[in-house]
């Protein structure tokens, strides 16, 4: 008989109820990253995992795999050590029990959690320094998808590739050179390289001639709800949109409009417009309601390693007559010189179609970690009338999107 494993007979059981992986999450109360490493064979789910799943999708998953035939070697093993600690809980508060049995359970109970403890941590701890950090497009609150994205340059040795290889390798993706040629400092000028994700995606890429102004290499995207999880060949511009606030954290109102939902309506609204231009590659730190922390947007930034980040947010005043948009830099940013000068020319083309005010510098925690040209931008006031109107209709939003999106065409 051909065994069926757990993952197979979650995607049948829910795909059969109609839901979507971020539904049975949600149903579940567990991250949609463990949903999807479930049913991408990543891991093996523990048996309180599979019991929650079975529980919030009224299938028992456990009754249902009575017949040993159905099971995988490793699930055999998660049921059976979930079912013999619920024999030992029944056995231990069983007054009928006599003492002596009751320590003697007790002892075994007690060795059987500190067994499991210390493989549950060596398990963790072996897997992590394998698995690849797949971590940034956000989630949830605590968990992020990182996109992957090498760019193969001029000034690289054979060192560099070397170690680019190790590394990619560490984190689950095979690269293999078939072409390399370098002048006569070392510096790489021409490359042939196959790249196998080992996750269904692989291509090849070549070039005769590298330059500053164009990158080639592979990138691969692991949101599911990505149009473009992987591509090899000439690499377009990557611009990361930080979405202001989120979740719990509402940023300014007014009249029943909040920060945090226009910054992600205008967001996407920026996105929509990137897809299929040939030069510009657009990636957002939330996609939907959610609160993600300062530390959290930082390190999908500095993974990601994009060419120039916005940070959009509304801003405020008791005053009613401030208006337009504030830009701002911070002095610390360890490339501050090419952030002043991107932001200058940011503005210099928003200003065409819209008000703008002087930039500014600001002691703000994105600004100053991020290891790429950034820039904060205020999109208007909402507690100015004019800008209250721009900012919370579709003509208003479709009219600031297209402004940014145009402004980041003509930055080089």
């Amino acid at each position: 008989m051909k065994k069926t494993s757990f993952r197979e007979k979650l995607i049948e059981v829910r795909t059969s109820k109609g839901l979507t992986q971020t539904e049975v999450a949600n149903l579940c109360n567990i991250s949609l990253r463990t949903i999807q490493r479930i049913e991408s064979g990543t891991v093996t789910p523990r048996a309180y995992t599979i019991k929650q799943i079975s529980e919030a999708l009224g299938f028992d998953f456990f009754k249902a795999y009575d017949d040993p035939d159905t099971y995988t070697k490793k699930e055999t093993k998660t049921k059976n050590i979930f079912l013999s600690s619920i024999e030992f809980v029944k056995d231990l508060f069983n007054l009928k029990t006599n003492t002596m049995k009751k320590v003697s359970i007790l002892s075994s109970f007690c060795f059987l959690i500190a067994t499991s403890i210390f493989l549950f941590t060596y398990n963790s701890n072996a897997q992590s320094s394998k698995q690849f950090e797949r971590k940034l497009k956000i989630t949830s609150e605590s968990e992020l998808i990182t996109p992957v994205k090498v760019a193969f340059t001029d000034d690289l040795t054979f060192e560099d590739l070397t170690q680019i290889k190790k590394d990619l390798l560490n984190k689950g993706i095979t690269v293999e050179y078939k072409k390399l040629e370098f002048d006569k400092n070392n510096k790489l000028q021409a490359i042939g390289c196959f790249v196998d994700c080992n996750d269904g995606f692989n291509g090849y890429f070549f070039t005769n001639y590298l330059n500053g102004n164009r990158k080639y290499g592979f990138y691969r995207d692991y949101d599911i709800n990505s149009s473009s999880p992987f591509g090899t060949g000439s690499l377009r511009k990557t611009i990361v949109l930080d979405v202001g606030h989120g979740g719990r954290d509402g940023g300014s109102f007014s009249k029943g409009f909040q920060e945090k939902e226009i910054t992600l309506q205008i967001a996407n609204k920026i996105k929509t417009l990137s897809k299929g231009n040939e030069d510009i590659e657009i990636f957002l730190t939330r996609s939907s309601d959610e609160f993600i922390t300062l530390n959290k947007r930082v390190e999908f930034i500095n993974a990601l390693k994009p060419d120039y980040v916005i940070s959009l947010h509304i801003a405020s005043s008791g005053l009613e007559e401030m208006d337009g948009f504030n830009f701002f830099t911070n002095n610390k940013n360890k490339l501050k010189k090419e952030s002043t000068t991107i932001t200058e020319k940011f503005v210099k083309s928003i200003s065409k179609k819209l008000k703008v005010n002087t930039i500014q510098n600001m002691n703000s925690h994105l600004l100053k970690h991020v290891e790429c040209p950034a820039t904060l931008l205020e999109i208007g006031y909402l507690s100015n009338s004019e800008d209250y109107d721009l900012l919370t209709s579709k003509k208003g939003q479709n009219k600031i999107a297209t402004t940014i999106f145009e402004a980041l065409k003509e930055i080089n």
